[in-house]
Order: C-alpha cells, then sequence, then structure tokens
C-alpha cells in the first residue's frame, strides 16, 4: 500500500464490505460503474470489478492522499479514471459527476457525510441516473448529522457509530451481520447486499425480524 507496486485488481477480503458489494453489484449488472477511493490516486471512477475491489478491500476510512504516478498510469490501464491525477483529490461528489460524464447510469459511491449525500441526490435528480450510495467511516458522526444521513443513504455499515446504531431502529430493511453490522435501508440496497450474498461462499442464515439485531458481547466498545 502507499506504493507503485500496491495491488490493485484483488479477489475477497470480507463478505460484505463497500468494495466486496459493489465488487458484485458491478459483475452481477446492478450497477455499471462505482466511485471509490484508492491511496495514491484519490477518487476513481471504474466498471472492473476486480479493480473496485482491489482499491478498496485493504483500506478504509481514507481523507487524504498524494499522488503515485506510477500507482495512477496502472489504475488507468486497468480501466479506472482517476479523477485528478495531479492532486489524487478526494471528492466523491465530483467522481460521480465524472461518471454521469462518462455515461454511467447505475452508479454506486461510497460516501461519508451528510452533505455529499445531499449533493448526490441532487445529482440523481437532475441527470436521471441512479446512484447507490453506501454510507461508511460514520464513527464520530454527530446524532444530527446521523439521523439526516440515514434518511438519504441507500447501505450503511454501523462501523463504531453510537447514534448510526440508535437510528437504525425503523429504518432498516435488511441487515447482514451483527458485529459490524451492513444495514439497507432502501429497495435497490437491500438488492445489491442480496446480490453480494449470492457469491459469499461461507454459509448464510437468512432470517425474519426485528431490526437491528446487535447482541451485546458482539459490539466495539466504546461506540462514538
Amino acid at each position: 500500500m502507499f506504493t507503485e507496486n500496491r495491488q490493485l485488481e484483488m479477489e475477497i477480503f470480507v463478505g460484505f464490505g463497500a468494495s466486496e458489494t459493489f465488487m458484485s453489484g458491478l459483475r452481477r449488472g446492478l450497477l455499471d460503474a462505482t466511485v471509490t477511493v484508492c491511496d495514491g490516486a484519490g477518487t476513481v471512477v471504474t466498471a472492473n470489478p476486480k479493480l473496485c475491489q482491489g482499491m478498496g478491500s485493504r483500506i478504509s476510512g481514507l481523507v487524504e492522499t498524494s499522488p503515485i504516478p506510477k500507482l495512477i498510469k496502472r489504475i488507468q490501464e486497468a480501466g479506472g479514471t482517476v479523477l485528478d491525477p495531479d492532486t489524487a483529490e478526494i471528492s466523491q461528489v465530483e467522481g460521480v459527476r465524472k461518471a454521469i460524464s462518462m455515461g454511467y447510469k447505475q452508479i454506486g459511491v461510497s460516501v461519508a457525510s451528510a452533505e455529499d449525500l445531499r449533493k448526490l441526490r441532487e445529482l440523481e435528480k437532475k441527470h436521471g441516473v441512479e446512484i447507490i450510495c453506501f454510507g461508511v467511516h460514520s464513527t464520530g458522526m454527530p446524532e444530527t448529522e446521523a439521523k439526516e444521513f440515514l434518511g438519504m443513504v441507500d447501505v450503511a455499515t454501523g462501523c463504531t457509530s453510537r447514534w448510526i446504531r440508535a437510528g437504525i431502529t425503523g429504518r432498516a430493511i435488511a441487515q447482514f451481520g451483527t458485529a459490524i453490522p451492513i444495514f439497507a435501508l432502501t429497495k435497490r440496497g437491500k438488492e445489491l447486499l442480496l446480490e453480494r450474498a449470492k457469491e459469499v461462499t461461507d454459509p448464510i442464515l437468512i432470517n425474519t425480524q426485528k431490526l437491528p439485531v446487535l447482541p451485546e458481547e458482539r459490539q466495539p466498545k466504546p461506540l462514538v
């Protein structure tokens, strides 16, 4: 990582991470492009499932990076479009804007703030595209932002967020995992996670019950 020789195209790392879910979405036709972040490159648009997975699987919570020219070239050769090769800018909103300009209509994007979500929903309406927003890195998010966040996102990870977990009751329509749970809040978010489940090779329990299911002994501490 953080080198020009960083591994880029990979298979599974965890069961239901954002990059794994987006990878399955690309493979199975629910998405035609993703907008995610890679160290050494910043925001990247791609339709290559393995590249999407490889860029995101080894790192989370990236908020700033510096350009690594040879790595950026490798990403481009693998089918990725780097938002700004000169600065390695991280901007998911501008990344989605770029994806729309490239002709993509079903776009998956990782997003970590309510402010970005508002802008993405505006782009969705303006351009008549479908933007599947996967909420990530919510640990430490204030209560008011968490409520707004949950009102706009399609899928969200619980991270170690006190307020995401507290606000999910009555909103989640599907849950995957219990320690660091992934919640679907919209029908299209649920469909994306179910497509991911079809590619998971480990045994899976499917049940119906009130959500969320958060066994005390399985929760990270402290929640923030």
